[in-house]
């Protein structure tokens, strides 16, 4: 195990301090779900997700921090026990489909937050957009509250789990699930360049309207998604990351070779589009190739790679 975490460890440059806590948040929350509590974990993260926005209200340095470190928990526990929970209640064959629904549904609430936020702020202050925030994250924790209960079985294999708090076991990693945490991992180290940067980008180039950008990549990503899960269930976990692999290299040399309006549009539609194709089915694989009573830790291992690489 050692030798293989320290082969996925030189894929990446050494995260940043907030990177690694999220990625250890993640991997303790991965034991919990683990041990046979995913509906609590998600009422639970939704009750921090919901009570965290109010105390941005209180303008004390030191809480904002705090605040933060918090929020990160309830983030790792929705992503985390999310995820598992929606490729355990989907066939194998139609894995990739269901975890592309599940990032469809990521995105949306990601593209709608952004201009709904920035409307709330513009149009009546930042008080109201942080309690809408508040209200949206205790919806999630309502709506878990009144699923039914959990059935998941606590197979617990040849070896058993070991207990949440026995001290080989609060980061839990997966081994099985670092294929598709090494290969997301290479996946992110690129998405910078294609958003956090195309702002600094346009106006490097003297374009306008980067707004519309972010609005075609935010349509690709969620009209993608809802399509191409059955394509990836069909031809395979890797043919897929292969090619969106692929799609994502002619977006990024497109996007560095035509910086016009309609380059950088068209280099972030191919670009998002690949990451489309090989998102599933990285999710998919993690959890294919992780015995069943391991799927919480494989998630945690595998969505730890998002702050791995984009850190």
């Amino acid at each position: 195990k050692a030798a293989i975490l320290k082969e996925v460890s030189l894929l990446c440059e050494r995260p940043a301090p907030e990177q690694e806590l999220a990625k250890a948040r993640r991997l303790l929350v991965g034991n919990l779900v683990d041990s046979g509590h995913r509906r609590a974990t998600l009422l639970g993260a939704g009750a921090v997700l919901g009570l965290a926005p109010f105390c941005y209200l209180v303008q004390f340095t030191p809480l904002l921090f705090a605040t933060r470190a918090i929020s990160g928990l309830g983030w790792a526990g929705l992503n985390v026990a999310g995820s598992a929970w929606a490729g355990s209640l989907a066939p194998v064959a139609r894995r990739a489909e269901a975890l592309g629904y599940f990032t469809m549904a990521q995105r949306i609430g990601g593209t709608a937050a952004q201009v709904l936020g920035l409307y709330v702020v513009s149009q009546i202050g930042f008080t109201p957009a942080f309690v809408l925030a508040g209200i949206m994250g205790l919806t999630v924790a309502l709506n878990v509250a009144f699923t039914k209960q959990d059935q998941q079985k606590r197979d617990l294999g040849a070896g058993g789990v070991l207990s949440l708090f026995h001290p080989r076991s609060l980061l839990a990693i997966e081994p099985a699930a670092l294929l598709g945490t090494g290969l997301q991992t290479i996946s992110m180290v690129t998405a910078p360049a294609t958003s956090v940067y195309i702002p600094l980008y346009f106006k490097a180039e003297g374009i306008e309207h980067v707004e519309l950008y972010f609005l075609a990549v935010g349509l690709t990503g969620i009209l993608g998604r809802a399509v191409v899960g059955k394509w990836a269930d069909r031809v395979g976990r890797l043919p897929s990351v292969a090619t969106g692999f692929a799609a994502q290299l002619l977006g990024l040399v497109l996007l560095g070779f035509t910086p016009t309006f309609w380059g950088i549009i068209a280099a972030g539609v191919i670009y998002t589009f690949g990451n489309v194709l090989s998102e599933p089915s990285l999710y998919a694989l993690a959890i294919d190739r992780s015995p069943a009573h391991r799927r919480g830790a494989a998630m945690a291992t595998y969505t730890s790679s998002f702050q791995l690489g984009s850190g």
